[in-house]
């Protein structure tokens, strides 16, 4: 009876968790949206084309397809989904997960495109401050303001530098820890598409007991190595970046824990508290 007990503690302990790491996935996810919006009000305009929607998007479209893989992944691995679903129900929910899937890869595009936009440097022929207005100025990942007469007074104009064939400068520290978060974030969209592939792997084998066996302790230490570039890449945005950038990357990190978790309580006999 106390085991039975426990286990329905700690049952309601991760149902908790679970509501309190996804509503917070979902604020952060606006946060995300916002700045994405601000920065398109800024940089995007009638002559740009679909390839700059997506980068300036690309935050955005991979947070949403994120939240909908977690909650495929919910439904797949938590018993209640499993009891729950239906045949129809487990296709649609693969059919959901495949278009997630192209969806997170057209957006880990959209990041190294970004990159690839932020690496392309070419000398500033002309002050920037002449035609006040006209050039945007780098303050921080994704973020630009205006560069008018009076932001440049606070400038050391000569120090800036532009991006290949965009009215968009820099100086050189800001410059440093920008191009260092763009890495950052194709480091870590490239981890979790690791992630999410042995994730997947495991729970297509989860009734396949030999399978199962054969590959556990290679499962369990490449998404340990893999967590742990995560973790690394999240203590980076903790330092280099915002806080906001540092609280998503652990909340992630909880969202997928709790999907170990429920991968782990799915494999033991249903017999055992859950």
């Amino acid at each position: 009876m106390a085991s039975l007990a426990v286990g329905v503690q700690s049952h309601h302990f991760l149902f908790l968790f679970k509501c309190i790491v996804y509503s917070a996935l979902c604020f952060t996810s606006y946060e995300f949206l916002m700045e994405d919006y601000l920065a398109a009000q800024l940089i995007l305009n009638e002559n740009s084309n679909w390839s700059d929607v997506i980068n300036i998007f690309s935050v955005t479209i991979d947070t949403v397809a994120w939240l909908t893989l977690l909650v495929v992944f919910e439904l797949e691995t938590s018993r209640f989904g499993s009891q729950w679903l239906t045949k129809k129900g487990k296709r649609l929910l693969s059919v959901i997960s495949i278009a997630c899937y192209l969806v997170i890869v057209y957006a880990l595009i959209g990041y190294i495109g970004k990159m690839l936009m932020l690496s392309s440097v070419e000398p500033l022929l002309e002050n920037p401050c002449a035609p006040a207005g006209e050039y945007l100025l780098i303050v921080d990942m994704d973020e630009y303001e205006s560069l008018t007469q009076d932001r440049c007074s606070t400038l050391a104009v000569d120090s800036l530098k532009k991006l290949a064939g965009k009215n968009i400068v820099f100086d050189p520290d800001t410059y440093s820890k920008v191009i260092g978060l763009a890495w950052a974030s194709v480091i870590n969209s490239l981890a979790w598409i690791l992630v999410v592939a042995v994730i997947q792997f495991d729970i297509l084998i989860q009734a396949k007991e030999r399978l199962k066996a054969l590959t556990r302790k290679p499962s369990y230490w490449i998404k340990a190595s893999l967590y742990l570039t995560l973790l690394l890449v999240a203590s980076f945005w903790g330092v280099v970046g915002s806080a906001v950038d540092f609280l998503d990357a652990v909340l992630w990190l909880s969202g997928f824990w709790i999907i170990e978790m429920n991968i782990f309580n799915f494999s033991r006999p249903s017999s055992e508290p859950d």
